[in-house]
């Protein structure tokens, strides 16, 4: 007989508790399930996050959004992005530490909208090989000098 409880898989033997939530829910300390929370995508106990989601950052149980247009930002925190971490079509322009060891970087659009990526020039360029060929202007990797 199927646990008759609310997002639960698996109720204790008097099925007025759960033992084992469904994905995205975790245990209250009252025995049901509840949603784990923004940006979580896992979760043992509710309102404590084992894994956040794409665009979030796991800190002390909570997930915590990256900067705007960013995957990952494990490395440089909350509210910035890791470094090649940007949406397509997008680049990581680095910001001021403050005091920090970290390197931060705030992702900014490439300047042409049908530009992919554009890391290596900068969002004012474009590093597709549809626009240069197999050669990047400026120096970049595989260009060659006339």
């Amino acid at each position: 007989m199927p646990c008759p409880m609310p997002h639960c898989n698996v109720c204790d033997h008097s099925d007025k508790a759960c033992e084992s939530c469904k994905k995205d829910f975790g245990i209250t300390p009252s025995g049901h399930c509840a949603i784990c929370g923004p940006g979580c995508i896992e979760c043992a106990v509710a309102n404590i996050c084992d894994k956040c989601g794409d665009g979030f950052v796991l800190v002390n149980g909570a997930c915590h959004a990256c900067g705007d247009k960013c995957h990952t930002c494990a490395a440089s925190g909350a509210g910035s992005c890791d470094k090649g971490e940007c949406e397509q079509g997008w680049t990581a322009i680095s910001l001021p530490t403050k005091g920090s060891d970290k390197e931060s970087y705030a992702c900014r659009p490439c300047s042409d909208p049908g530009c992919s990526t554009c890391d290596i020039q900068g969002p004012g360029g474009c590093d597709d090989a549809e626009m240069f060929g197999p050669f990047l202007p400026d120096g970049g990797p595989g260009h060659i000098p006339p």
